[in-house]
């Protein structure tokens, strides 16, 4: 309960962006925030932050137990009972609390979302992991007449749509893109797709044709964890020494990190290990207390992933 009181005094913001969000993605056209009167000062805060807004309304409610359970809230904000063994949704409501709705807000955040609170396409792709996974298939079975096999959409630089955000999705599950998806086929994802193609030992070419898309639609979203990353899988950096004159993808991932990082400019991530690779890695491991000998191996690849807030597992 402190820890609520103190969320909705030092977060009052990320709260209503979180409940819009939620009425978004629900479809309501308005929704309550409920606060016990004996936290008038977060009651106070919530209202001055909404100001006008007709669409969140902020209400104070005696401070009796067990107030805060969900039927209890719904029959003291709505008027309505939700009866025995029935659910808020029988009677038309939901009940999310701060910390859930807040979440919503550094979820946006976290994943590279625009903050808008507001549930767009992009960030059901990230709630729903699964839906990826049933557009890569339902481009797969897009008929080709003229010689009835089923392949999807050919995606190139520039091409964009729902089937170029499931394929990012895809290539970030791997590791091969850090990137958001978010459904447009720029550089990065370019990028991405040939480190793909020289992995798997197909044409370089950047384009995710039948043979590439074969690969991609393998990658597993449904049960990737967003802050894991398997280092033996291929396409992350593998546990081995990086060092000057290494040219792979593993060279062009590990450029990535640093960009990403901020240790190297944008367009550095060439594949090539080289001198400004090298200076980077240095001016790394001296801010991480490590060896600063320009050589990546398995103590500066770990603090790497860490400095991503990936954790990094070897099997």
């Amino acid at each position: 309960i402190t820890a609520d009181h103190r969320l909705m005094l030092e977060h009052g913001e990320k709260i209503i962006g979180g409940v819009r969000f939620i009425m978004k993605a629900l479809q309501l056209d308005h929704a309550y925030i409920g606060i016990e009167n004996n936290k008038m000062d977060a009651v106070a805060h919530l209202r001055e932050l909404l100001g006008d807004a007709k669409d969140v309304t902020v209400k104070d409610l005696r401070t009796r137990y067990p107030q805060g359970a969900e039927k209890q809230l719904i029959q003291a904000i709505t008027g309505r009972e939700v009866p025995p063994g029935k659910l808020p949704a029988d009677v038309g409501c939901c009940v999310f609390n701060a910390a859930t709705t807040a979440a919503m807000k550094k979820f946006e955040s976290k994943n590279g979302l625009n903050q808008t609170g507001k549930f767009t396409a992009t960030t059901r792709r990230y709630l729903y992991p699964s839906l990826v996974d049933a557009r890569i298939e339902q481009n797969w079975r897009a008929k080709d007449t003229k010689d009835d096999k089923y392949v999807p959409r050919t995606l190139k630089l520039y091409s964009k749509g729902d089937d170029v955000a499931a394929a990012q999705m895809k290539l970030k599950a791997a590791g091969y893109l850090l990137d958001k998806a978010d459904g447009v086929f720029g550089q990065s994802t370019k990028k991405a797709v040939i480190a793909v193609q020289n992995d798997y030992n197909l044409d370089p070419d950047g384009v995710i044709g039948p043979a590439t898309w074969a690969v991609i639609r393998t990658f597993n979203v449904q049960n990737a964890d967003p802050k894991t990353v398997d280092v033996t899988r291929t396409g992350t950096v593998a546990p081995k020494l990086l060092r000057a004159g290494d040219r792979n993808s593993n060279v062009t991932l590990l450029q990535q990190y640093l960009i990403k990082l901020g240790y190297l400019p944008l367009g550095e991530d060439d594949g090539i290990f080289g001198a400004r690779t090298t200076k980077a890695v240095k001016k790394f491991q001296k801010a991480h207390n490590l060896v600063a000998d320009g050589i990546v191996g398995t103590k500066t690849l770990v603090a790497l992933h860490e400095a991503l807030g990936i954790q990094w597992i070897v099997k």
